[in-house]
């Protein structure tokens, strides 16, 4: 019985080390350079010598939430699945590597960081969050919705609504409870 007792809890140890763990929105937010609604315009893969380092996208703001005016043109990296002509709300920082099963630290920057621009999404790419409605109208920013990515603890009480099936966030309540407004 004790050995089954120890096999079950190693198995609740490793299967507990091995799932993410969830980030507050806020904090991103928090420790973000740049946050805002972004249209994604051109994007590439970056693969020195066939080793795989992520993409790299520009990116034109469509609603400034944080040191970020619209229009202005970012480069960003370099979570590989962006849309070319989809919107996102993108929270930016500074380079952060992936998870070590993809590369270790070390061989990510001396291999890829060259390669890839400063302005990276958060929250090892969690702070990309595809924007939902018509974002090339800013009168209509008030019936945009948030995609949720997985591991992510959104502000509480912000409002939500089902769009095709799926639990978004209203984007303006969103902002205004990461902005501190209420």
């Amino acid at each position: 019985m004790k050995t089954l007792t120890a096999i079950f809890a190693a198995l609740c140890i490793s299967a507990h080390a091995s799932t993410p763990t969830s980030i507050k929105l806020s904090q991103l937010y928090d420790e973000a350079r740049i946050v805002g609604v972004f249209e994604i315009i051109e994007g590439k893969v970056v693969s020195p010598r066939g080793q795989w380092c992520g993409a790299r996208y520009k990116a034109r703001a469509i609603e400034g939430v944080k040191n970020v005016s619209p229009g202005a043109v970012v480069e960003v990296g370099y979570l590989p699945y962006l849309k070319i002509g989809s919107s996102y709300l993108l929270v930016l920082g500074e380079f952060e590597a992936p998870p070590p099963t993809i590369k270790s630290d070390e061989e990510f920057r001396a291999t890829c960081r060259p390669l890839l621009p400063a302005n990276t999404i958060m929250g090892v790419w969690r702070g990309a969050m595809e924007v939902e409605g018509a974002t090339s109208d800013q009168a209509k920013r008030s019936t945009w919705t948030v995609r949720l990515p997985g591991y992510v603890d959104y502000p509480l009480g912000t409002r939500t609504t089902q769009v095709n099936g799926e639990k978004h966030l209203w984007f303006t309540d969103l902002v205004k409870r990461l902005t501190g407004e209420r």
